[in-house]
């Protein structure tokens, strides 16, 4: 396995960690969590998490965005969508993701709280993700060819949904 792709995993394992153990229990992928392994269970564990590895606010609540928008970015880095006669470069999605899901949330139109951290963040995050990290893979149209990239390029974003927080 690639170096870079370990490097994806572990940045998912991380967020879903912080997810899992530190962020509402109304959370999509919290929500499941309970149902398989029982709310006790997952409450106990989340207590003693928190208790024996306390994390700083800006771990907890923009980290995991920074770890999505980097892993997403290298994953979509030679990937484009045709529209029109001009191809976009789907790299640019995550980034744009993010700016459009915070300014949602400071005009109130879905959950969750604007932070101008949280797009500094995804704009840090982003840039290691494009500038650092190497791919080396042919240009491809993730919606016109299915494979195991254009697989992992729209699994990628289903993952946002696992973070949706219930009212």
């Amino acid at each position: 396995m690639k170096r870079a792709h370990i490097l994806l995993i572990a940045a998912l394992l991380v967020s879903l960690f912080i997810y899992l153990f530190y962020r509402t229990d109304r959370t999509v992928i919290n929500t499941l969590f309970n149902f398989i392994f029982g709310i006790e269970n997952y409450q106990s564990l989340k207590a003693s998490i928190r208790f024996y590895l306390p994390l700083h606010e800006f771990v907890v609540y923009s980290l995991p965005e920074g770890l999505w928008v980097f892993c997403i970015t290298v994953t979509s880095k030679d990937l484009y969508l045709k529209l029109a006669r001009s191809e976009v470069h789907c790299a640019i999605f995550p980034l744009t993701f993010v700016v459009a899901l915070e300014l949602m949330q400071w005009l109130h139109l879905t959950n969750g709280t604007f932070d101008v951290v949280d797009i500094l963040t995804a704009i840090l995050f982003w840039m290691l993700g494009f500038f650092i990290i190497e791919e080396d893979r042919p240009k491809q149209n993730p919606l016109k060819q299915l494979n195991k990239r254009s697989l992992i390029f729209l699994m990628s974003y289903l993952i946002v949904y696992l973070a949706h927080v219930y009212k």
